[in-house]
């Protein structure tokens, strides 16, 4: 069962804009408005994608439950058929490539802090494809071992399960860490974008 899930984003295309406008420097004004209103849409993707977050909470913590009752287990009946399914489930998080937006011209438009906060997102992202490369490779050794439901584990089967439970561990604790670097990045994001819609009615005011 593959379940995609948070960090996911369509940021190219804001770093794409951010570096056009970045080229009209000179309607600085104008220029960091209109950045303003594409890290708002940028900060309702990272919300849309966050809201599914308990996703990935429940399947791995059905993945864990299945993994511990298999190295208990004295006979293949001793799991059930969705526990012998949950035991290899894979959740596949990506992070964001925001490099169009933070090594570049563009990055000059933001404040540091905003800026700080997104590369924040950025790195938790990378660590996560990183640590879901050890899940993987670890997923084929186990792999074996699930297709012929092989219990009761000796001692070398179970090490390897049990390497593969502290990497699915591991792994479901750098999910949490990346959903907290981007709630903290939608805070930044929506205080320089929220300050601009206030400027920008203040304008029109007057």
């Amino acid at each position: 069962m593959l379940v995609d899930i948070i960090v996911q984003f369509a940021t190219v295309f804001l770093g794409a804009y951010l570096a056009f406008a970045a080229e009209e420097l000179r309607q600085r004004r104008q220029t960091r408005n209109w950045a303003r209103t594409h890290i708002r849409q940028l900060s309702s993707l990272f919300r849309a994608e966050t809201q599914t977050s308990h996703v990935a909470d429940n399947v791995l913590a059905e993945q864990l439950a299945a993994l511990d009752a298999w190295l208990a287990a004295r006979t293949s009946e001793d799991l059930t058929g969705p526990q012998w399914d949950a035991a290899v489930n894979t959740v596949s998080a990506r992070g964001p490539d925001l490099g169009s937006l933070l090594r570049g011209e563009p990055v000059a438009l933001l404040p540091p802090d905003l800026a700080l906060a997104l590369a924040a997102v950025e790195g938790a992202g990378r660590e996560l494809e990183m640590a879901f490369g050890s899940v993987s490779a670890l997923r084929d050794r186990v792999i074996s071992l699930w297709a012929e439901r092989r219990v009761p584990l000796d001692d070398a089967d179970r090490r390897i399960v049990v390497l593969y439970r502290s990497a699915v561990v591991d792994y479901a604790a750098l999910i949490n860490q990346a959903v907290s670097a981007v709630n903290t990045a939608m805070i930044q994001m929506d205080a320089w974008a929220g300050r601009g819609q206030s400027v920008e009615a203040g304008a029109h005011e007057r």
